[in-house]
């Protein structure tokens, strides 16, 4: 089993709506995330956002800053060239999950 949670509660299937949206981040959902960051003991956090221009360092910090604080490790299915966790519908099946480090923050 998996929970998938993103970093903007809105899902759309063009990016650029979040960029026009007044709330794309949502009511909650940092907190959502900050929690999902703090179970990383007991379950893989996998991170995997791939090369979206409107995921910001802000945004990533939310992530990153719970699972510090809660000494867990983030995951991913390998990285772009900018360093982005790999989105899994551009990863072949048998990607393993390897450690993940924001680079650039």
């Amino acid at each position: 089993a998996m929970t998938v949670l993103n970093l903007y509660a809105l899902r759309a299937t063009n990016p650029e709506a979040l960029a026009i949206h007044p709330d794309p981040i949502g009511v909650g959902n940092d907190e959502i995330l900050r929690e999902a960051a703090r179970y990383g003991d007991r379950f893989r956090t996998v991170v995997a956002w791939g090369a979206h221009r409107m995921v910001t360092p802000e945004r990533i910090s939310v992530l990153t800053s719970a699972a510090s604080e809660a000494g867990t490790t983030l995951w991913c299915l390998g990285t772009t060239k900018s360093g982005a966790p790999r989105h899994p519908l551009y990863v072949r099946g048998d990607q393993p999950l390897v450690p993940w480090e924001p680079i650039g923050e």
